[in-house]
């Protein structure tokens, strides 16, 4: 009895121990290897805004939160050659474009698919009273507006006293 036991302390047990990780190995691998087919799109962002208006004074820098959620399968950085910025487009309240590229505000860190970052961009308002339209996006610098790819982007509309 007392080498049964043994033998199954000191061989059994660790084969099984042995087996299970060889096994959990196998899906971890299998899950980040086909991340690509289970997220076929590279470049995706859902941008979360508490609001869909704002109402500031000519000239005032205001600040508000965003959420940005990492739905593609490239992982951002601000870092690097070509890093990932949050940028906006600024348009008239009836929809013509002002001005294309804006201030670039840095992801913080990595955010990898699923993972999302919260940011609070400071835009200085127009110096012109008036109903603005800010569209945010996000943009890896020097490749692509992730829009261009598809992405959704975030409307706000500013109204400016």
């Amino acid at each position: 009895m007392n080498l049964i036991k043994k033998v199954a302390v000191f061989v059994i047990f660790p084969i099984l121990a042995i087996l299970i990780l060889i096994y959990n190995a196998h899906i971890a691998s299998t899950y980040y290897t086909d991340i690509s087919k289970q997220v076929p799109v590279q470049y995706k962002a859902k941008i979360i805004s508490q609001t869909d208006r704002i109402t500031a004074n000519a000239g005032q820098i205001i600040s508000f939160k965003l959420r940005l959620v990492n739905e593609g399968s490239f992982v951002w950085s601000s870092s690097g050659n070509n890093p990932v910025n949050l940028s906006y487009h600024l348009f008239d309240g009836n929809g013509k474009l002002l001005k294309f590229d804006n201030e670039r505000f840095a992801i913080p860190g990595e955010i990898a698919y699923k993972y999302f970052i919260d940011i609070f961009p400071q835009i200085k308002v127009p110096d012109k009273k008036g109903v603005y339209i800010l569209e945010f996006d996000l943009v890896r610098e020097g490749v692509t507006w992730f829009s261009q790819k598809g992405s959704p982007t975030l409307k706000i509309t500013l109204d400016v006293k």
